[in-house]
């Protein structure tokens, strides 16, 4: 009976943890609330992949809407971060979060490094 109970107290702490948070952005959006690290671009997309699930690399649409939205998100950093948006077989784009409510979109070669933040579509 010790052990049921021990994995139900688990399965119960496990479920109500929430690394992520549901937002409105079209049919709504799932964001992580913290980044998946500092990485180029095709390792950005495989991080967020591997995460299973539908999770991916937000779209530059999604990542101005996170800006946007950054203080109910939380977590993140004054810098760049990977959208999913490819420009060429080269490049790719981005949006910077900085301080002081400055932003603006970039484009970056996919070799050089980002942050990353997954998203993933609501069911």
């Amino acid at each position: 009976m010790k052990h049921l109970l021990f994995i139900l107290l688990v399965f119960i702490s496990v479920q109500g943890f929430s690394q992520s948070i549901k937002i409105n952005y079209c049919d709504s959006l799932e964001v992580m609330k913290t980044d998946l690290g500092y990485m180029n671009w095709d390792e950005a997309k495989t991080a967020c992949e591997n995460l299973g699930d539908g999770w991916r690399l937000p779209t530059k649409a999604e990542l101005v809407f996170m800006y946007e939205n950054r203080n109910k998100i939380g977590g993140f950093e004054n810098i760049f971060y990977w959208s999913s948006t490819e420009v060429d077989t080269i490049n790719a784009s981005g949006f910077a979060f900085l301080s002081a409510g400055e932003s603006y979109s970039f484009n970056l070669n996919k070799k050089d490094s980002s942050y990353v933040r997954a998203v993933r579509n609501l069911k």
